[in-house]
């Protein structure tokens, strides 16, 4: 079975988001970035927040190793909480659409 360049490109860019992926949890500074992300400025709007839940639940779909990115969906959705009740499961659907796409 011949490996073609599509293949070998998407295996590159697998690899590269597992590399990332491990150094985020192994590094006590990137964990603590990634836990208080709801904090910063401008990940503060629904929109951003839509779409960081959409791609990390992507990716965490494509790594091959177990991700928890459930995480983010707790943390993406945790700033609107006191605005709209209703906004999480808006959050929870975008977050099960993105693992949809990663399924793909």
């Amino acid at each position: 079975m011949k490996i073609k360049r599509m293949d070998a490109i998407f295996f590159i860019i697998l690899a590269i988001i597992t590399i990332i992926s491990i150094v985020f949890i192994l590094n006590e500074s990137h964990r603590a970035f990634i836990e208080n992300i709801a904090s910063i400025p401008p990940f503060q709007d629904i929109a951003s927040g839509l779409l960081i839940t959409f791609l990390v639940c992507m990716i965490g779909n494509l790594l091959p190793i177990p991700t928890p990115y459930t995480f983010v969906v707790c943390f993406s959705s945790l700033p609107f909480l006191q605005t709209n009740l209703f906004i999480p499961v808006i959050v929870a659907l975008i977050a099960s659409l993105g693992s949809l796409v990663g399924e793909l």
